[in-house]
């Protein structure tokens, strides 16, 4: 793309550097706000309960653009662009700063960011509540493009992320009983509790049948409070409005790493797609590696070892619980 000339770009044929460069290009071009102020990256939503995304913009605007992957490799913008360019290759970054995603969409990257936010807030929900809990509170058969995503590893990592659950948890306090304590947490908060006031809960069937299909405990030094256990039973039973995910979070920082020549066909946008993808190395592309690392969506060991750290799966260890706001 170094050789094309569209969108005020100038190929670098031009300056006699070639395809290939003996010494590192600049960055000639810039991702730039489009200050309409219907846009949700010039002049993000002030939602109270989106903690963490007010002082950490979802898009970072630079008047000379360069992205650096997880990997070390640099993806320098091919033209000038705004937020609301259509046609571009996207990559994705999880808080952590530890993965990476990339896509092309023919959408604008917010359009394309709705996309991402419904079902990664989605994955996270089902994660805390379990999925068979989450199927009663559904109350219809998945669509394709919801079993499609359930495959993809950018959810599947950021359900198991401590620092992906914690924006969730920020933004949907709602959720903190189904996280599970301490075993010596749980057994403080139990001596502080009135606990005659909670156990007649636990005599419904239904509640039961509720409590029976929450997620297993992430290890055996953790487990609820009992006032987790009435709590939950409440919002299970009773309260399935409240259980709902704040679908203005955006889990990843977003930004535009290449707009493309339209009137290509889609597998040449593909191509490139998966060239980006395999320099950068992505671990949460599930396909368009290039180089033979294609995961399978059914080997979980293989999922897991990609995307689980050193703490084996054990995602609500460092989560801290805030004060509410």
């Amino acid at each position: 793309m170094k050789t094309c000339s569209f969108r005020n770009a100038k190929p670098s044929l031009y300056s006699h550097h070639g395809i290939f460069s003996i010494h590192e290009p600049k960055s000639l071009y810039g991702l730039k706000p489009c200050e309409q102020v219907t846009c949700r990256f010039c002049f993000p939503i002030q939602d109270v309960l989106i903690r963490g995304r007010q002082s950490q913009p979802v898009v970072q605007f630079s008047s000379a653009q360069k992205h650096r992957f997880v990997n070390g490799y640099e993806a320098i913008l091919n033209c000038p662009v705004t937020c609301t360019a259509k046609n571009i290759i996207y990559a994705l970054t999880c808080p952590c700063g530890q993965f990476d995603y990339i896509g092309y969409t023919s959408l604008t990257l917010d359009e394309q960011l709705k996309y991402h936010r419904e079902h990664g807030n989605r994955i996270i929900h089902e994660f805390i509540l379990g999925s068979v809990n989450s199927s009663r509170m559904r109350q219809h058969t998945k669509s394709q493009e919801e079993l499609t995503a359930d495959n993809m590893l950018l959810y599947k990592h950021s359900a198991r992320c401590s620092y992906a659950i914690q924006m969730f948890l920020d933004c949907n306090p709602q959720y903190w009983c189904f996280v599970p304590m301490s075993t010596m947490e749980a057994e403080t908060q139990n001596l502080r509790s009135d606990l005659s006031s909670v156990y007649t809960a636990f005599d419904d069937q239904e509640a039961s049948t509720y409590m029976t299909d929450l997620p297993p405990l992430p290890s055996e030094n953790h487990t609820f409070s009992v006032h987790q256990r009435s709590k939950q039973i409440q919002l299970l039973k009773d309260k399935h409005e409240c259980l709902k995910p704040n679908l203005h979070l955006d889990l990843y920082n977003a930004t535009i790493i290449a707009v493309m020549p339209e009137g290509y066909t889609e597998l040449f946008y593909r191509l490139i797609e998966a060239l980006f993808i395999t320099h950068a190395q992505t671990k949460l592309n599930t396909l368009g590696h290039l180089d033979g690392m294609i995961v399978e969506n059914n080997n979980s060991n293989d999922i897991n070892a990609r995307i689980v750290d050193d703490r084996r799966g054990n995602w609500c260890q460092d989560l801290v619980r805030r004060p509410p706001m």
